[in-house]
């Protein structure tokens, strides 16, 4: 626990804390700057375009999002999927070396 060695080696490499607040921080930041972009556009885009036009550009954004949000669902599920196959042979590889060492044991 004191061993200076130890403490070297984990001031290197972050905690998974220190890597999820510091995620959590990119994305208050992109909600803080989209907050703000995100009036600007509006303010310029409503003396620009009239109510019909606004209502076509939210309808167009948000089937955009829509399909976005699908197909991220998509890659999510396919990763997942992935995920477990690695984890199962993962399970499968050290059951069948467990099996062979204990055979290994009883022949000797």
């Amino acid at each position: 626990g004191s061993d200076p060695a130890s403490n070297n080696g984990a001031s290197k490499t972050p905690s998974k804390s220190s890597l999820r607040l510091k995620r959590l921080g990119f994305v208050g930041f992109g909600g803080t700057l989209g907050g703000i972009l995100g009036s600007v556009i509006a303010s310029f885009a409503a003396q620009i375009l009239n109510l019909s036009g606004l209502l076509i550009l939210a309808a167009i954004l948000l089937e955009l999002s829509a399909n976005l949000s699908v197909e991220l669902g998509r890659i999510m599920q396919r990763h997942w999927e992935e995920q477990m196959k690695y984890i199962s042979c993962g399970d499968l590889t050290s059951l069948l070396s467990a099996e062979n060492l204990a055979g290994q044991q009883q022949a000797t």
